[in-house]
């Protein structure tokens, strides 16, 4: 669906001939982590989540504002795309003395970034923020106070949380970031998050599963009919994803039938498959089978 429609997009753009006078950004709001960790979210801190695609196309005569390269490896935000239009197109923020998070991809101080900052939602039982460089991220997680390090070079599925090996200390790498990361919610993040020039810990509250990382509920809402095959063809290619992504146990951290045992999430399902296929889903039938095959 999304391939279509940015085709229509690039179609009239050509046909009506403004293609070469037209900035094309193509990104995303989140991730997903599709089982990566266990996980099914977009809310996470992990790369399968916070890392998105972001391609640029821009006219000939804005060569001369961006790198001649074809892949960047900057660190480069959503926050980032408004300021970036705005310099772009000579305009500048109505409110003089308003200072904007992000920086124009065509600013030197985008070139010098050596730490990216993410973070997401107000609500001390969800909230997070990271500071990531090329080699570490650090993670704080306001609900219980809990934190995370990951070496991104030797670790990239973000698998052993380095705060938790006794046998190297990794505090003065976990201190930099840490640090990246108080600045940034001191100035940016909501009022209650820092306190004394510490993060502030949060209560710690249980979320359940269906709400922050392990399946979501409303994901079943989302069987798009965009795909215009018959029903039965949307259940077989639905299912063999299903059964792909679960494939790798060492990569996704579960078996098959670990993310689909609640009796909540298997109502959800079943109604929502059966708006989506025009068939009964017949659970035990589908899924007792190749459990551990992305082939069966």
């Amino acid at each position: 669906m999304v391939d279509q429609a940015i085709g229509r997009v690039l179609d009239y753009l050509e046909e009506t001939h403004k293609l070469d006078n037209t900035l094309i950004i193509f990104t995303s709001d989140h991730g997903e982590m599709l089982q990566d960790k266990g996980y099914y979210s977009k809310e996470l801190p992990y790369e399968s989540s916070v890392r998105v695609p972001f391609i640029i196309k821009y006219p000939q005569n804005m060569v001369r504002l961006f790198s001649d390269q074809k892949e960047c490896r900057e660190f480069i935000d959503s926050l980032d795309i408004f300021p970036t239009c705005l310099d772009i197109c000579g305009l500048m923020y109505p409110e003089n003395n308003w200072e904007l998070a992000g920086l124009s991809l065509c600013s030197e101080e985008f070139k010098k970034r050596e730490i990216q900052i993410c973070s997401t939602s107000d609500k001390p039982s969800d909230r997070w923020i990271m500071a990531k460089n090329h080699n570490y991220k650090y993670i704080y997680n306001y609900n219980g106070g809990y934190e995370e390090l990951y070496d991104l070079q030797a670790d990239p599925r973000e698998l052993t949380n380095l705060l938790g090996n006794t046998d190297h200390n990794f505090t003065e790498i976990a201190d930099s970031l840490r640090q990246a990361a108080l600045a940034w919610e001191t100035k940016w993040g909501p009022a209650w998050c820092v306190d004394n020039g510490n993060f502030v810990v949060a209560p710690k509250v249980e979320n359940h599963a269906s709400r922050c990382g392990k399946f979501h509920l409303w994901s079943n809402m989302q069987m798009q009919k965009f795909d215009r095959r018959s029903g039965r063809k949307r259940a077989e290619t639905f299912l063999n994803e299903i059964r792909y992504a679960l494939s790798d146990k060492e990569y996704s951290g579960v078996e098959l039938p670990d993310v689909f045992n609640d009796p909540q999430w298997k109502e959800n399902f079943c109604s929502w498959w059966k708006g989506y296929t025009g068939l009964d889903f017949y659970w035990d039938e589908m899924f007792s089978a190749g459990k551990d095959s992305a082939d069966a």
